[in-house]
């Protein structure tokens, strides 16, 4: 089995060629996988969402022996997050609360110190200067929720 690495150069050299060509004849018609993932029997905590990609098929070993259900404070044996991980969780956080109205809109972001990595604003961003502050209290929001 090709790596990810040599499967993307595959379909890149698929896709300049057919450009260089200026014509799509070589190009393969799509190809789905498909995805079998099988579960045992037994309770699983999960942190949500659990993102399932198309043609994806999850099984269960019985029908009413798997169960599947959202992780949370009141039945997980430790807390969802190590305490240890808090002040780190809340400095992101914080960041993003920062930033996000930035991004949002398509500014370009101050970087923090010792930030040399260049910025890309290539991607679409929202439209209305209205989503940047209901973005940034989203954050405080997140950052402020407490257990």
């Amino acid at each position: 089995m090709a790596t990810i690495y040599e499967t993307i150069q595959e379909l890149g050299s698929i896709v300049t060629s057919a450009i260089t060509a200026g014509t799509s004849e070589n190009v393969p018609s799509r190809l789905i996988r498909t995805t079998l993932l099988k579960v045992s029997t037994g309770k699983y905590k999960e942190v949500l969402p659990i993102v399932v990609p198309a043609e994806c098929c999850i099984l269960g070993d019985e029908l009413r022996s798997t169960n599947v259900q959202p992780r949370t404070v009141y039945n997980s044996a430790s807390t969802l997050t190590p305490t240890g991980d808090f002040k780190y969780t809340s400095v992101s956080l914080q960041r993003l609360e920062d930033i996000i109205d930035e991004i949002v809109t398509g500014q370009a972001v101050t970087p923090t110190t010792g930030n040399s990595q260049t910025q890309d604003q290539t991607w679409p961003y929202a439209e209305t200067t209205t989503v940047a502050p209901a973005a940034q209290k989203l954050a405080r929001n997140i950052r402020r929720t407490r257990r």
